[in-house]
């Protein structure tokens, strides 16, 4: 169905809403979709047209949906953070808060209890990459973990690594604590590969 160099591509992240357990859906506007449905732009979150990944969903205690994706094919691999308004789609790039040299590879968001953003993300050291096609990044020696934290919706974010750097061993694939309604997150705790 898909070519060797389609078959891990992306037509972008959509989401829908259902209030009703899943026998109607609706886009984020709350236009009726019938499902099953393709991916059409009026449900994708931005940026589109990219080779994008979803890294975590979560909404915050006022039922704000936030988003964090990334784009995988992009050289700089950027951290698109979104959030659902009335006027749409509010996105911005929050690469910019990890350290300069730092390139983030995959990133993965929960919300506490407080409303703070928490993003766990692996991020290498790009100049350190012999080739740099997206094959290379994966499990690359001089990924590390970092942690992410904004009081005040995404306008900024304080960064801390969480990984010990080794330059011989990855330290990837973080995940962290999910936040529910029935689970809220107090203090999240990040867990990762080394």
């Amino acid at each position: 169905l898909f070519g060797p160099e389609e078959k891990h591509k992306s037509s972008g992240i959509a989401i829908l809403k259902s209030t009703n357990l899943g026998d109607t859906w609706t886009d984020m506007a709350g236009e009726p979709v019938v499902v099953p449905a393709l991916y059409r732009d009026h449900l994708g979150i931005p940026p589109l047209g990219g080779n994008f990944r979803l890294g975590g969903l979560a909404l915050d205690s006022h039922g704000t949906v936030w988003v964090v994706t990334g784009d995988v094919d992009a050289r700089a691999r950027n951290i698109f953070l979104s959030h659902w308004t009335t006027g749409g789609w509010s996105t911005q790039d929050i690469s910019g808060f990890l350290p300069r040299e730092r390139m983030a590879v995959d990133t993965f968001l929960t919300i506490d209890a407080k409303d703070r953003l928490h993003l766990a993300v692996t991020a290498l050291l790009p100049d350190t990459l012999k080739d740099k096609t997206s094959d290379t990044v994966w499990g690359h020696a001089s990924c590390e973990v970092f942690h992410l934290v904004s009081s005040d919706n995404g306008k900024t974010f304080a960064c801390r690594q969480v990984s010990p750097t080794d330059p011989d061993r990855a330290n990837w694939l973080p995940n962290i604590s999910k936040n529910s309604p029935s689970h809220p997150v107090e203090k999240p705790v990040i867990l990762y590969t080394r």
